[in-house]
């Protein structure tokens, strides 16, 4: 059983990168004839809640195209990186706190980021930042339900000692 379960789950890992990978590159046709500041002036967005805010306006527009459009921005960006939340502090014993699992996420992203505007496939956004790493963590917090916590224990993917559950407890009874 805890084979098997350890298999799939990294089978699904696999998966999920390579989606990821899909989703982030591979469904994009790169804007290479862009002079590389006309580039930067339209796909480049440092102000924090610029974006999630324009999107969350348009969730309720009526015209149905540009709603679409915002569910599918914001709460894509929720949900890309999700995943990671759960499959790095399975596979990576030091995100297995809170903070640890954070910074990793945000450098992540970043790097994911900068690497789009460098090879002109997407948009520079802090605000997808923002998101990803915000999904990212959520689904880390569902590692604190009992049963997915007792699940993931028993197949082996997270040790008692390790889980991020105890760990948070641990460490608040610490300090």
């Amino acid at each position: 059983m805890k084979d098997t379960a350890r298999s799939l789950f990294r089978l699904s890992f696999v998966l999920y990168l390579i989606a990821l990978l899909y989703i982030l590159y591979g469904s994009r046709i790169p804007k290479l004839d862009w002079p590389f500041d006309a580039y930067y002036e339209r796909y480049c967005s440092f102000i924090p809640f610029e974006t999630i805010t324009k999107f969350a306006r348009r969730l309720f527009s009526e015209d149905r195209e540009k709603a679409m459009k915002a569910v599918v921005n914001l709460f894509g960006n929720l949900v890309l990186f999700a995943p990671m939340g759960i499959y790095m502090p399975c596979f990576c014993p030091k995100t297995r706190r809170f903070w640890k699992l954070l910074l990793t996420m945000i450098g992540m992203v970043v790097v994911v980021e900068l690497a789009q505007f460098f090879f002109r496939f997407g948009m520079l956004d802090v605000d997808d930042i923002l998101l990803n790493v915000t999904g990212a963590m959520a689904a880390y917090e569902l590692l604190k339900i009992p049963q997915l916590e007792l699940w993931l224990t028993r197949c082996g993917l997270l040790s008692p000692r390790q889980s991020p559950a105890l760990q948070e407890s641990a460490a608040s009874e610490n300090v």
